[in-house]
């Protein structure tokens, strides 16, 4: 008999006692630690209402130990054997999928099925491995130990095995009303077992009794005083106590922080939150800082160093860098890196489509390229990818000399990786392609014609010597070809090329509107009509995708259109409406155009 110092647990009836003794007894937890680490437990609660409410909740929880994990495991095998029977399938169809991340619970309680259910570790499959197999006569077992919120299933398993065609069982130990019907809801073949909620408060305690479970665990974890999800289950397992069960049973002062603030507390069942997160960041964030600093000291080219005509210089930031990208840099995980700055190139294409301001996605990217550059030790085929959409939002902005200037670097840059690379890769040779015309568009726009006209003469002439690229892949040099001859010839064979290939609709718009010019410069209004129409139709097609820049641009067209038709009000409206939207999002080469064509019309 053990001599609680707890007051509440001396005074209790004998019966009570008996009660918690054979209680601990069934769990396998009669060691003298247990129930001292019980006594202290109590004394979390300072009244007897309180206590009361602690002894209730005690009698009424789910401890699984060691034997009766693996029992409960077993006893799952026999609704998957069943199906296997009547299917005539054996445990070898059996793929146990587990999640790509190794830390994850699932990882660990799999392990404990194929075991319990003597099956091959070759059976286990993390998700991306999963997706490789032939799964048609398969039966997929996702299995974990508690689904409470029902969360992770919902977010980093369902939308990976939704296109998916085999039969697949959700399994576990404890299972909420909440996940449950979430799962349901997914329109899929899933066969979820147990298909009945585990207990909780709300089937235990009364409406007065969860309020004051609530009260005491806002006091102890304000995050989420009935756990987390607020599913409030009364589960702990000898391995782990569920951060869904209440924070009151597993809070220890240290897993209960809040704001950088926790309230003490002894905790029955402790919760152990995976070491992930900020202990792994800051850790790769040391490595690279040290890198950093090595970096620094042994590259004294100032090409590491360049200064933007945007921004005075640069610093190397590492909040720049997103979690993910500095894991794969400080592990030097190649392909890793490659992947994260391919995601984080097109979240950045993305923005500037929507928002169409040149600049501030300029300084944003130049500082983030120069960061991860300085971290690099080599440049790659994604590193191109920046250094062309560099050049690209520059030439997008203002005109200056030394704006151009710096466009013709950043292709230049773009240029020599690219040279560099294996081009057996169609989209490689594309920007390849891209960056020659960046660089050519930047000499032109500098005033020197004859050089772009050369560049791009000899680069189309190089190209197909190399069989890198045909006319469609070539076009954006085409287009600059023609618009710097300004001869009929030249938009003839423009339009003939566009009749004769398929171009995509985003092509398609930019090549009408090299030939819409044509008309601007003949003056001729039948074919003025017509290839404006052309644009008209084709812009028709390409607006969803096109940049906020693009859009500005087909405005300019019907902005011009209207002026030589004589619908002088009309067209001052578009003007009016243009010039305000250029200058509030910085479209600086927009404004300069639209003076250009008031100068045109003589206003």
């Amino acid at each position: 008999m053990y001599n609680y110092n707890d007051i509440y647990l001396q005074q209790l009836d004998s019966l009570v006692i008996d009660e918690i003794d054979s209680l601990l007894r069934a769990w396998g937890l009669q060691q003298d630690s247990f129930y001292q680490k019980l006594d202290k437990w109590f004394q979390n609660f300072h009244c007897d209402t309180d206590k009361r409410l602690a002894q209730k909740l005690l009698l009424n929880f789910d401890y699984f130990n060691s034997q009766t994990v693996d029992e409960k495991i077993k006893q799952l095998f026999k609704p998957v054997k069943d199906y296997l029977v009547a299917n005539n399938k054996s445990e070898l169809d059996l793929l146990v999928v587990i999640p790509n991340e190794k830390g994850d619970s699932a990882t660990r309680n799999s392990y404990d099925l194929i075991k319990q259910w003597n099956l091959a570790q070759r059976q286990i499959f993390e998700i991306k491995n999963f997706r490789q197999q032939y799964l048609e006569d398969k039966v997929a077992i996702f299995f974990n130990d508690t689904h409470g919120s029902g969360d992770q299933i919902l977010n980093d398993i369902i939308p990976k095995i939704r296109d998916i065609h085999c039969k697949m069982f959700i399994l576990c130990l404890t299972i909420t009303t909440e996940a449950l019907r979430k799962f349901n809801d997914q329109n899929l073949e899933l066969t979820i077992i147990p298909n009945k909620a585990s207990k909780n408060v709300s089937s235990i305690f009364t409406e007065l009794e969860i309020d004051r479970l609530k009260e005491l665990g806002r006091l102890v974890y304000p995050k989420h005083p009935l756990g987390y999800g607020g599913v409030a289950l009364l589960t702990a397992y000898y391995y782990q106590c569920p951060n869904n069960t209440l924070p009151i049973v597993w809070a220890n002062g240290i897993n209960n922080v809040v704001k950088g603030q926790s309230y003490p507390w002894n905790p029955l069942f402790e919760y152990r939150p995976k070491r992930i997160n900020q202990d792994v960041e800051n850790y790769e964030r040391l490595k690279l800082q040290m890198r950093v600093e090595e970096n620094i000291l042994s590259k004294k080219n100032s090409k590491y160093f360049f200064v933007s005509p945007i921004k005075a210089s640069h610093i190397v930031n590492l909040d720049l860098l997103p979690p993910k990208l500095t894991q794969e840099i400080s592990t030097g995980n190649k392909i890793g890196v490659a992947k994260q700055l391919e995601a984080i190139y097109k979240g950045y294409r993305k923005e500037y489509k929507e928002n169409g301001n040149p600049i501030y996605i300029y300084n944003k990217v130049v500082d983030f390229l120069f960061t991860v550059e300085t971290l690099l030790p080599e440049k790659s085929i994604q590193i191109a990818n920046f250094y062309w959409f560099l050049a690209y939002l520059l030439i997008n902005s203002d005109y200056s000399i030394e704006v151009l200037e710096q466009a013709k670097a950043h292709s230049q840059n773009a240029i020599n990786i690219l040279e560099n690379a294996e081009l057996y890769d169609t989209e490689i040779q594309n920007l390849l392609i891209k960056s020659y015309w960046l660089r050519a568009l930047s000499y032109k726009m500098q005033g020197h014609i004859n050089d772009a006209h050369r560049m791009i003469t000899d680069t189309i002439s190089e190209l197909e010597k190399e069989n890198i690229g045909d006319y469609v892949d070539t076009i954006y040099l085409h287009r600059q070809k023609v618009l710097i001859e300004e001869q009929k010839k030249s938009y003839e064979k423009l339009l003939k090329g566009m009749q004769q290939y398929k171009y995509d609709s985003i092509e398609s718009y930019y090549t009408s509107k090299r030939i819409f010019e044509f008309a601007i410069n003949t003056r001729n209004q039948k074919d003025y009509d017509k290839l404006f129409n052309l644009t008209r139709e084709h812009y028709k097609n390409a607006a969803p995708q096109l940049e906020q820049i693009s859009k500005f641009s087909y405005w300019k067209y019907l902005y011009i259109y209207f002026k030589y038709t004589k619908k002088n009000e009309l067209a001052n409206r578009i003007f009016n409406h243009l010039l305000s939207g250029s200058i509030e999002k910085q479209l600086y080469g927009q404004q300069r155009t639209l003076k250009s064509l008031k100068e045109m019309f003589n206003e």
